[in-house]
């Protein structure tokens, strides 16, 4: 009687096995959704001050700034920075890497906490695409969607999407909008340096972007570059030399106005997972602004005979908190 309760039970779970693979499947060779083919806006945001003044922008005069680039377009450079760094294995796997699951979980289980995800590139751009939560259950879900995701599309168009849509810090989505903020350059031409750094962003674009944690972003290159050396993207002394490269442009295109204030309020945005996306009007007034950082400016050269370099202003709205105005030298 025992013998024949645990055989019951035994074909009964097959058979529900073989019913979800068969539905699993049946799922996946379905044709996708018409907006996953399809490239969208990219996303841009615009900071105003509190009478509609632009202080900074992610969008140029044509749209998103950059706007869409095809793969064909993209510096080469760019996606061989960002395999190295984010998915070394793309092109052997059909859209999760099982062998990279596994050593995320080494990984997580030797440090005691969550130190890789193991999510390859496909991965990352059904999050961007679904906004799966990140969960186990998310997690899954992600690995379903990246092997649908993986069974129609080819792997330049899987590239083309992610490249345009990853988040990279401040406001930016995709390599075009990034290298213009970060580089004053065009994603279809950047030095090596630069296409490291982008891809450095990718993992905490929040944390690591060069406007918040400048060493942060040095030493995420460093780890970018030196990936690309062990794949044979980059030669030690290109990669040596790339390292010396400046990270940021010394001038940017558009308004880039009250540069700590809004470098700050994209990152609590970030921070807070809200995204940072259309026109947002800032408590800080530019009026005030501008004359604090002349004023700023001024007092740190009347001291520097006393060894003054740096000055700092911050004015707050007593009764409502709101922060006016934002200076640092």
């Amino acid at each position: 009687m025992v013998g024949r309760r645990k055989m019951i039970i035994a074909v009964t779970a097959l058979g529900a096995a073989v019913t979800a693979a068969a539905g699993i499947t049946a799922w996946i060779a379905a044709p996708l959704p018409a907006g996953l083919r399809d490239p969208g806006p990219v996303p841009s945001v615009t900071l105003d001050d509190r009478n509609g003044q632009v202080l900074r922008t992610t969008r140029s005069s044509e749209g998103s700034r950059g706007g869409w680039i095809p793969l064909a377009e993209l510096d080469p450079k760019i996606l061989q920075a960002f395999l190295a760094v984010e998915d070394h294995r793309f092109y052997a796997h059909h859209g999760v890497d099982v062998r990279g699951l596994a050593r995320a979980v080494r990984d997580n289980v030797r440090a005691g906490h969550v130190v890789s995800g193991g999510s390859t590139l496909t991965m990352q751009l059904v999050r961007l695409l679904r906004g799966t939560p990140r969960t186990l259950p998310g997690k899954l879900g992600q690995m379903l969607w990246a092997w649908r995701l993986d069974a129609h599309l080819d792997k330049a168009t899987i590239l083309e999407q992610y490249l345009n849509r990853v988040p990279l810090g401040q406001g930016t989505a995709g390599v075009a909008a990034a290298a213009a903020l970060y580089f004053g350059a065009d994603a279809r031409e950047v030095s090596l340096g630069q296409a490291a750094l982008l891809a450095a962003l990718a993992h905490a674009p929040s944390r690591d972007n060069p406007f918040v944690a400048p060493e942060r972003a040095r030493s995420r290159r460093a780890l970018a570059l030196s990936r690309m050396v062990d794949l044979g993207y980059a030669t030690p002394g290109d990669a040596g030399r790339a390292a010396q490269e400046p990270l940021l442009a010394a001038t940017r295109p558009g308004p880039f106005l009250a540069p700590h204030f809004t470098t700050r309020v994209l990152q609590w945005a970030e921070d807070s997972a809200a995204t940072p996306v259309g026109e947002w009007r800032t408590t800080l007034d530019l009026g005030l602004q501008t004359e604090l950082e002349a004023e700023t400016r001024h007092t740190v050269d009347v001291l520097k005979d006393r060894l003054v370099a740096h000055a700092a202003v911050v004015v707050l709205d007593n009764q409502h908190g709101d922060i006016l105005a934002w200076v640092g030298s």
